[in-house]
C-alpha cells in the first residue's frame, strides 16, 4: 500500500509541479529544477506522513462503516424475512377464520335443521294428542249422550207403562198381584 501512495505522490507532483519546472527552464521566470525536487519530496514525506498515521484509523474506520453496512443488510433481511413470515402468518389466519365462520355457518344450519326437524316431531306428536285426547272426549260424550238417552228412554217408558197398567189394571188386579207378591215372600223366608 505504501507503494501505491508513493507512486500516486510522485504522479499528482510530476503533473503539479513539472508544468512550472518546464516554465522556468525555458524562461527564468519560476522555479528551478533543484525547487522542483524539494517540493516533490516535501510532497512526499507529508503523503507517507499522513498515510503512516491515519492509515489505521482511516481502514478501521473503513471497516467499521463496512461492517455496519454489512450488519444493516442484515438486519434489512432479517426485517423483510420476519414481515413475510407475518404476512404469512396472517394470510393463515384469515384462511383459519373464513374456515371457521364457514364452519360456524354449517353448524348453526344444522342445528337450525335438527331443531325444525325436532319441533315437526313434537308438533307431530302433540297433534296426535289432541286426536286422541279429542276422539277419547268424543268417546265419552258420545257414551254419556246413550246413557241419558237410555235414562230418559227408559224413563218414559216407565211412565208410559205406568200409564198404561193403571189403565189396564182395576182394583181387584191389584189386590191379586199384592196377595201373590206376598205369598212369594213367605215362600221365601
Amino acid at each position: 500500500m505504501y507503494g501505491c501512495v508513493l507512486a500516486f505522490a510522485f504522479l499528482f507532483n510530476l503533473i503539479v509541479a513539472m508544468p512550472e519546472a518546464l516554465a522556468s527552464s525555458e524562461g527564468g521566470h519560476g522555479a528551478s529544477a533543484k525547487t522542483w525536487m524539494w517540493v516533490t519530496i516535501n510532497f512526499s514525506i507529508l503523503i507517507f506522513v499522513l498515510v503512516y498515521f491515519l492509515k489505521k484509523p482511516l481502514s478501521d474506520y473503513l471497516a467499521k462503516r463496512a461492517e455496519l453496512i454489512q450488519k444493516s443488510l442484515e438486519e434489512a433481511k432479517l426485517a423483510r424475512e420476519y414481515s413475510q413470515k407475518a404476512f404469512v402468518e396472517i394470510e393463515e389466519r384469515l384462511k383459519l377464520k373464513d374456515e371457521e365462520i364457514k364452519r360456524i355457518i354449517n353448524t348453526a344450519t344444522e342445528y337450525g335443521e335438527r331443531e325444525k326437524a325436532k319441533l315437526v316431531i313434537e308438533a307431530k306428536s302433540l297433534t296426535d294428542k289432541i286426536k286422541e285426547l279429542t276422539d277419547k272426549n268424543i268417546a265419552y260424550e258420545l257414551k254419556k249422550a246413550k246413557d241419558d238417552l237410555r235414562r230418559e228412554a227408559a224413563s218414559v217408558i216407565i211412565e208410559m207403562s205406568e200409564i198404561k197398567i193403571k189403565s189396564v189394571i182395576t182394583e181387584s188386579h191389584q189386590h191379586k198381584l199384592i196377595d201373590n207378591s206376598i205369598d212369594k215372600l213367605r215362600q221365601r223366608n
